[in-house]
């Protein structure tokens, strides 16, 4: 019984219903706590426990009570542990500690903690080293020993400390290029490759090697082309082929190099314009294609009306589903209806807490239909939300602090209380 409630809520998780994911997981707990009790030396069923905690503490963390899931997250890292020193010869338990970590040093990054992450995530990187020391065999070990440096190289970049990245991002590459080479018929691990040359190429731009950051781009599309022909049914592969181009795009333009530019940001609306097509009843697929046609880097390519149309689509798919209510927003915002956008991310509150960005666009349309109250009470909200959770504002509070007239570096009680 445990079990099925973490799995459904699991299921809830992925489906962005972070309350009812947090109910159906809190319920999972008394039952595994009492099976633990009754069958202590049973090692799957606090393996289990283990497993429910996490979950918990990461729904906490997703509606933003990150601190009330610490509980939760430390429980699960104990049990493991505890599992881990009893068992040293199963290595699962071992492996399942530093993923704990891992996704601990990702949770610090999410609050801007971003130093701490790196120091974490160089102990997890270690642990992951004698992993696969001791088991040499392991493709999956290997793997994930990539992924965690390759955290490290996007940690240090987050610090600025681009030529520190571009070398992790060089080592995680090599790693997952030994995986691929012992499982080449394993389409994910050339997908992972993929991911990790996109991070390996955009530390190389901030690093001044432009050159180098292209040739890896334009390196990388003939794989990705092969992994979405072998492979039709994984829409994540199409993804990644799409962002090759969209980031190859961006470089060109920055190279002045437009013509070029424009040609490979084509490339990637071609490439979301035929998987949402492959994938109709895909609330996400369709989802990307909407944020291509508003807020991709090429203006030339953005069609605002068509956009609308979609995310029509979308909220017919996933009713329940918070990002398609925040998209449809978004792109009702980009035709000036402001009071279609203001119910579209009123309906997206139904399912999800708001959020920083979700509130900006609130504030923005409601100052468009004349509510100017509202709108900094809104703002007001949005800016305490980044406090709260450690996170600046960015593009989207800017634009908004801009037409609201409003200081962007003013604290949340402070923009509440500004005049118009």
């Amino acid at each position: 019984m445990a079990a099925t409630h973490r799995q459904i809520g699991a299921y809830l998780g992925y489906l962005r219903r972070d309350e009812e994911a947090l109910r159906e997981t809190q319920l999972a707990l008394p039952v595994a706590e009492e099976v633990v009790r009754r069958f202590p030396n049973v090692p799957r069923y606090r393996d289990e426990l283990s497993s429910i905690h996490w979950n918990v503490a990461a729904a906490l963390a997703n509606l933003g009570r990150r601190e009330e899931g610490e509980a939760s997250r430390r429980r699960a890292t104990d049990l493991l542990e505890a599992l881990a020193a009893e068992f040293p010869a199963v290595p699962k338990y071992r492996d399942a500690v530093v993923g704990l970590q891992h996704s601990h040093a990702l949770g610090l990054d999410n609050r801007a903690r971003t130093a701490e992450a790196l120091e974490v995530m160089r102990r997890v990187v270690e642990q992951r080293e004698r992993l696969c020391e001791d088991f040499p065999d392991s493709v999956g070990f290997l793997r994930n020993l990539a992924l965690s440096v390759n955290e490290c190289a996007r940690f240090a970049g987050e610090l600025g400390r681009w030529a520190e990245a571009v070398k992790e991002h060089q080592r995680a590459r090599e790693h997952i290029r030994d995986v691929v080479a012992k499982r080449p018929d394993w389409y994910g691990y050339r997908g992972t490759l993929a991911d990790i040359e996109v991070h390996l190429a955009g530390a190389l731009v901030k690093a001044g090697q432009a050159s180098e950051a292209e040739t890896v781009y334009r390196a990388m599309v003939p794989g990705l082309e092969a992994l979405v022909l072998e492979s039709p049914l994984r829409p994540d592969f199409r993804v990644s082929l799409a962002h090759a181009h969209e980031h190859l795009g961006s470089l060109l333009a920055d190279l002045g190099r437009k013509s070029e530019a424009t040609e490979s940001y084509r490339r990637a609306l071609r490439v979301y314009e035929q998987t949402a097509a492959d994938f109709p009843d895909h609330v996400n697929e369709v989802l990307r294609l909407v944020t291509c046609l508003i807020e991709g880097p090429e203006p030339e390519i953005h069609d605002p009306a068509r956009a609308v149309e979609l995310t029509a689509r979308a909220v017919e798919i996933g009713p329940e589903d918070a990002l398609a209510w925040n998209t449809r927003s978004e792109a009702l915002y980009r035709v000036g209806d402001y009071a279609g956008s203001i119910v579209a991310i009123e309906k997206c509150y139904e399912y999800r807490q708001p959020r920083a960005w979700d509130l900006l666009r609130l504030a923005m349309a409601r100052w468009q239909t004349g509510e100017h109250e509202q709108a900094r009470t809104a703002y007001a909200e949005a800016v305490q939300w980044d406090e709260d959770h450690d996170r600046t504002g960015g593009d989207r509070r800017a634009e908004a602090a801009a037409l609201l007239g409003i200081n962007n570096e003013a604290s949340g009680k402070e923009a509440a209380t500004q005049d118009e």
